[in-house]
């Protein structure tokens, strides 16, 4: 998901464009809450079933199963707590990327010297990255191609802006 800014008409001292770009999140924690819980149930009814008639193993089993789908809608939900800014300024371009653990890591780029590229990559898929005096950093890559191809066109239209501004 990308948040945009609204747009500057005048160039200042201030930032010019600015994007928070977050991972999707599919559901709510009501409805995480309500898929586990309904999930729960169905596996107590089957597991009373089975301890009527005397397969009492199952129970575990059973039980592991609403563990494992407990942990595995947590660690999503923790990783949908990553993002990264950028902040385009017509003298700096600052990214800060966030971790779902709270790390910051920080990078900055001269806008003149920048170049934004949207490679495809057989692979992995699309890959967005901005490049400048031999630096390269990815960005956005939990982002679908549309997205990344919407911040690409956006982001490259404000450095032409600035570009030719100045």
């Amino acid at each position: 998901m990308i948040i945009l800014s609204p747009e500057n008409r005048y160039l200042t001292s201030g930032p010019t464009f600015y994007a928070t770009l977050r991972p999707n999140k599919s559901l709510t924690f009501k409805e995480l809450a309500l898929v586990l819980i309904g999930f729960s149930s169905i596996c107590v009814f089957i597991s009373i079933i089975f301890l009527i008639s005397g397969a009492w193993p199952v129970l575990g089993f059973l039980g592991l199963d609403i563990l494992i789908l407990y942990l595995a809608f947590r660690a999503h939900d923790r990783s949908t707590k990553k993002y990264e800014r950028l902040s385009l300024s017509p003298n700096l371009l600052l990214i800060e990327r966030i971790t779902c653990h709270g790390h910051k890591s920080h990078w900055s780029f001269q806008p003149h010297w920048l170049s934004v590229d949207l490679e495809c990559d057989h692979n992995a898929g699309q890959k967005l990255s901005i490049q400048s005096k031999g630096r390269k950093l990815e960005i956005g890559c939990f982002l679908n191609t549309d997205e990344k191809f919407e911040l690409a066109e956006a982001l490259q239209i404000k450095l032409t802006c600035l570009k030719s501004y100045k």
